[in-house]
């Protein structure tokens, strides 16, 4: 059926989050690994093809690093959080599976950066967490992780949802910079946990 995403793509999805988190904050492997594995949507994932992606992109990333920058026309820290982790999953997928043809293995890669490598702007993910943060929908769903040390924003792969929140978020700022009063958070509760809903994850990236 048309649109309907195979196992194995969720399994590299869930493992760009896992780098991706892993990029930002260096957590332990196992660690990110066991969050992402009750984020909604896990269980139609090849779980383990998730971790071996996970594991094998953070492992040989000293390796693949060196390997990486006489390809590319900048230094690996100039590139996206989002790009770097492609690339360490594309190349973990070249090296430690060769029975994935490597045709498959580049059009993953494209496809992972189309769902998740479009260009943002920072004002733009500052509104998105301005707007899920004035939500109590926020606070609600994700209580119990708030409790944990580390920032937790949930960032939905929608686009369309993303652009909504982060048009609300603007109104937020620009309420709290006058300190006026705005009807219009009135309605802020609601696309935020729209947001919370659809996404799969509490720290950076859903796939959906």
């Amino acid at each position: 059926m048309t649109g309907v995403k195979s196992s194995r793509r969720r399994s590299r999805e869930f493992a760009l989050q896992g780098v991706y988190q892993w990029l930002i904050g260096r957590r332990a492997p196992a660690d990110i690994a066991q969050d992402i594995e009750l984020f909604r949507g896990f269980d139609k994932c090849d779980a383990a093809y998730f971790r071996e992606l996970l594991d094998g992109a953070i492992q040989e990333n000293a390796q693949t690093e060196a390997q990486l920058q006489s390809c590319v026309d900048r230094p690996l820290t100039q590139l996206s959080p989002i790009e770097h982790a492609i690339l360490l999953i594309a190349a973990c997928e070249f090296t430690q599976h060769p029975d994935v043809p490597y045709r498959v293995v580049i059009n993953e890669a494209v496809e992972l950066a189309k769902a998740f490598g479009a260009p943002t702007d920072p004002v733009d993910v500052f509104a998105y967490v301005a707007a899920l943060l004035a939500s109590p929908a926020y606070t609600s769903k994700f209580k119990s992780d708030l409790i944990r040390p580390g920032l937790r924003v949930p960032l939905t792969a929608n686009a369309a949802l993303f652009a909504e929140a982060a048009a609300l978020g603007r109104e937020v700022a620009l309420c709290l910079e006058w300190d006026s009063d705005c009807a219009g958070l009135a309605v802020i509760g609601e696309l935020p946990r729209s947001a919370a809903m659809n996404c799969a994850c509490v720290s950076s990236i859903a796939p959906t």
